[in-house]
């Protein structure tokens, strides 16, 4: 697994920062307005952004569309920026996986090309659900793998190959079994595509971008050509918490 002082580096170093903007992600500020006007949170709605980074996703919703928004990231140096440069903005340490907030206070968790760099994305589903209200939805903007069809012999526990990302077939059912009910499935890998071409023409390469998106590590013995078989895409989810399957016991 990539150590998180990498992914660091390469954030402060700000590679990702010149090709995607201020977001830090394929599709930016526009994958999130869609994703809004689809859930029509209404004002003062409570909003948990999971893997935050310098906030600027909690500050955009504060301030377009009235939210009460909170940022969770595991990254202090990332907290510390976004609060050097807007005090008061509401971020916070931590982990998707234990997330230190009440059961049932938030209307919507969003998670926007982080869920495939957590640890284990089972806890963080179970978390998810653990903090939505009865009506709360779950959004995911991330890395998925369009020709995945193989499972990694030696992949670490809790992982799936490059961190969390996995087929569409594989994510619909991590979803269905933390009872969670799909809505909205988009396909959005144009926005990848996009910032294949910004790299490309800031850096004369896209190396620098695939560092940042696909963080390869030896231990999960995957490379950059079995990658590319997989046929890496972008997509867009927006699934709804459903009452639990009652126990058979």
């Amino acid at each position: 697994m990539r150590e998180k002082n990498q992914h660091l580096t390469i954030y402060d170093q700000g590679m990702l920062k010149e090709i995607s903007g201020e977001t830090l992600r394929p599709g930016g500020f526009e994958l999130t307005r869609e994703a809004m006007m689809f859930c029509r949170f209404p004002r003062d709605a409570n909003i948990l952004d999971v893997g935050c980074g310098s906030g600027a996703t909690v500050r955009f919703l504060i301030e377009n569309y009235g939210l009460n928004v909170l940022g969770i990231d595991s990254s202090q140096v990332m907290i510390n920026k976004g609060k050097e440069a807007y005090p008061g903005l509401p971020l916070m340490q931590g982990r998707g996986e234990d997330l230190t907030v009440p059961d049932g206070q938030m209307d919507g968790v969003l998670m926007e090309c982080s869920f495939s760099l957590m640890e284990d994305a089972d806890l963080v589903l179970s978390e998810g659900y653990r903090v939505l209200k009865d009506t709360g939805r779950l959004i995911i903007s991330d890395v998925y793998f369009k020709n995945k069809t193989v499972t990694m012999k030696n992949a670490l526990p809790g992982h799936s190959c490059l961190m969390g990302a996995d087929s569409k077939q594989s994510m619909i059912a991590k979803l269905i079994e933390h009872d969670f009910e799909l809505e909205v499935w988009q396909d959005k890998s144009e926005c990848i595509n996009q910032l294949v071409v910004d790299c490309i023409m800031k850096f004369g390469s896209m190396d620098k971008l695939w560092n940042c998106i696909f963080p390869i590590s030896e231990k999960q013995n995957v490379n950059k050509e079995q990658v590319m078989k997989w046929k890496p895409g972008y997509f867009l989810l927006i699934a709804c918490k459903r009452a639990p399957k009652p126990s058979s016991t």
